[in-house]
């Protein structure tokens, strides 16, 4: 995560970077990602950049934490609306992401993301996967109705998780992989999410 310099930047010098950084995200995969393009467009010295991130993975990675918590708070809201109910939760989830298909530049940078392999390392690796879970467990699962899902011990909620979680995920990135097909990868995702609700549901 960022040092706490980049913590202390004044507002207005921490969002201009934070603005260089994901219009350099949405410009290029990850691999291919240049500082120098972005200290440019941030009007700051190269050196700079590294007293406020370790290097580019830190700084993805701080990016990436930013959309997980809108996500989260997408997930908080859809379920206190609809009284814990995880499938209503993921469903809204991807209509939430789906949003974001016809703005240009978040487009490009999930379209990059999800076309990089580096990139889906750091989103979905297992010790990412486990401490997401792991704030899941005390900010989402509290939230869940664990008496509408079968379920032979509270323990199973973070492998029904996983399953709805996946299938968000690949559905999410065949959007964005091919915008042409969001309609179809709309059917399809609440296709599997329909079936998945009547095998997990009581």
């Amino acid at each position: 995560m960022p040092t706490a310099t980049f913590f202390n930047l004044p507002k207005e010098k921490k969002n201009k970077l934070i603005a260089a950084i994901r219009e350099e995200l949405a410009r290029v995969p990850f691999e291919k990602v240049s500082i120098n393009k972005i200290v440019q467009a941030a009007k700051i010295p190269r050196g700079s950049f590294y007293q406020y991130f370790a290097g580019k993975q830190d700084m993805l990675e701080y990016i990436l934490a930013e959309y997980r918590a809108v996500m989260f708070s997408v997930a908080k809201d859809s379920l206190r609306k609809t009284g814990g109910d995880l499938f209503s939760m993921f469903a809204d989830l991807f209509g939430f992401a789906l949003g974001f298909v016809a703005e240009p530049q978040v487009n490009a940078f999930c379209r990059n993301i999800f076309s990089d392999a580096r990139s889906n390392m750091c989103l979905f690796d297992r010790r990412s996967l486990e401490k997401l879970l792991s704030i899941l467990k005390y900010e989402i699962f509290p939230s869940v109705d664990l008496k509408a899902l079968k379920l032979r011990g509270e323990a199973e909620i973070g492998l029904v998780f996983e399953l709805l979680a996946a299938t968000t995920r690949d559905s999410i990135a065949e959007a964005f992989l091919d915008a042409g097909q969001v309609e179809n990868a709309r059917t399809r995702f609440f296709a599997k999410l329909d079936m998945l609700k009547n095998l997990l549901a009581r």
